[in-house]
């Protein structure tokens, strides 16, 4: 890697955490560019996108690293892998999600020694050091350019001020479409499968259970639905997404009704319009335009974590504190190792937050000091440059220092768009055009030749 190392960017224009990250590349005085990706629309493939334009860029720019936040814009056939591969590109994916909901996209990169994996939750290393051995742990930050603490006019606190606050989404559409999916691929005809999932999601949560093959298994000696077996591990990814999804929502919308004494204010997609009664609801939220308003003009902000989050922490944890505003967050196992005792205040159950909510709401400077240690704290050592900071010199460890400045000819770029495409004519099952073009990018550079050879043989054994 060069000293003044290369970073492309691949950002998803709705992702704030990609956008943060490329700035902080900025200030770490890379060089950096980005490419934008304006759809989020997954398919089975990965992310919708011109892969032709994204290919030259990649080419053009030959980076060190090419970064990306939870696998966006990485395909599902190894395309952008093999790329890398070949020109020595590192690719480095911070999850800020459960991983395997990417499973699909991560599967196929897992056995190759340039990906880098850059896990928000300890939990989940564990299970994925069995797919890959170069995993990280490294969790969320706060930009401190867009989350400070800051004056509000009259007009501001009378519209993001309040005594008690929860900023966060619902996911109810989102959930209802995955909902179907699992259905049409592991239910039985004819089955109320709506109800028996939201028992499964209220089990889980009663009993403290996370693994979905527990929760399967249990809900299957109830009422055997299920098409699938429950020993699958490929096939419980799905289920893991949909159980996760249902029980982050049942926990906030259980949660947030029990904080009605306390006028609680919820911010948030209008999903919650159907869940709780209108004079809670405040209204959406834009992430970096209000959310610092929130915190800033809230006395006591208040986190609820998605079920998924099993040890880690969400951005919450720092942006509330970056604005110099007081957090109350579900306790997670390493907020020990992110903060002191004395910066953080968490809760274990939901008695224990009324009670903490009843203990600090007349303890204004206590509040404060809390306040402006966390935030020193944030300050420190939570920030998006600490983070990548941390990636670049993960990565740099493990290569070989160089400042020589590579070109990629344009007759390779070619070739390298025909064999990308033929990889997702192999993936839609177009043998034959596949063949044709992976014998085109063969003909049109070495490179590329001993990657287009070995896919033709493996279509050819299958045949």
């Amino acid at each position: 890697m060069r000293k003044k190392p290369k970073i492309l960017c691949l950002i998803l224009e709705q992702s704030s955490m990609s956008l943060q990250s490329f700035s902080a590349f900025e200030k770490l005085d890379c060089i950096v560019e980005s490419y934008k990706i304006k759809s989020n629309v997954m398919t089975e493939g990965g992310t919708l996108f011109n892969y032709g334009d994204f290919i030259e860029k990649l080419l053009t720019f030959l980076p060190d690293i090419l970064f990306v936040v939870n696998v966006n814009g990485l395909d599902a056939f190894g395309g952008i892998k093999d790329i890398c591969r070949e020109k020595n590109i590192k690719i480095a994916s911070w999850f800020i999600d459960n991983p395997f909901y990417s499973y699909d996209i991560w599967k196929v990169l897992r056995d190759d020694d340039n990906c880098y994996f850059f896990l928000w939750d300890e939990h989940y290393m564990l299970e994925m050091d069995a797919y890959h051995h170069k995993i990280y742990h490294l969790p969320q930050a706060a930009s401190l350019d867009n989350f400070y603490p800051r004056e509000l006019s009259s007009e501001e606190v009378k519209k993001f001020g309040s005594k008690l606050s929860f900023v966060g989404n619902l996911g109810t559409t989102y959930l209802a479409g995955i909902v179907e999916s699992f259905k049409k691929s592991y239910c039985n005809e004819d089955t109320n499968v709506e109800k028996w999932l939201m028992e499964a999601a209220q089990l889980a949560i009663e009993k403290k259970l996370i693994d979905v093959k527990e929760i399967l298994y249990e809900m299957n000696k109830r009422s055997k639905i299920l098409k699938l077996d429950v020993d699958d591990e490929n096939k419980l990814f799905s289920a893991r997404k949909i159980f996760e999804a249902m029980m982050s929502t049942i926990l906030r919308i259980s949660v947030i009704n029990q904080l009605f004494p306390n006028k609680i204010a919820v911010w948030g997609n209008r999903e919650w319009q159907e869940s709780i009664p209108p004079e809670y609801y405040n209204g959406p939220a834009l992430y970096v335009r209000d959310l610092p308003r929130i915190y800033c003009a809230t006395e006591m902000n208040i986190d609820i974590s998605r079920f998924q989050q099993r040890r880690g922490t969400n951005q919450r944890i720092f942006d509330v504190p970056a604005c110099g505003g007081f957090l109350i967050t579900d306790y997670k196992k390493e907020i020990e190792d992110l903060f002191e005792k004395d910066e953080i205040v968490f809760y274990r159950s939901v008695e224990e937050l009324l009670n903490l909510i009843e203990f600090y709401k007349n303890k204004p400077d206590l509040r404060k000091l809390i306040a402006k240690r966390a935030r020193k704290r944030v300050a420190s050592y939570h920030t998006y440059e600490k983070r990548m900071q941390a990636i670049i010199e993960t990565i740099a460890k493990g290569d070989q220092p160089t400042d020589i400045m590579g070109t990629t000819s344009q007759k390779e770029i070619t070739a390298w768009k025909h064999y990308f495409t033929a990889k997702i004519k192999k993936f839609k099952g177009e043998v034959i055009l596949s063949v044709d073009l992976f014998k085109k990018a063969s003909s049109l550079s070495v490179n590329i030749k001993k990657y287009a050879d070995d896919e033709i043989k493996k279509i050819e054994a299958i045949e």
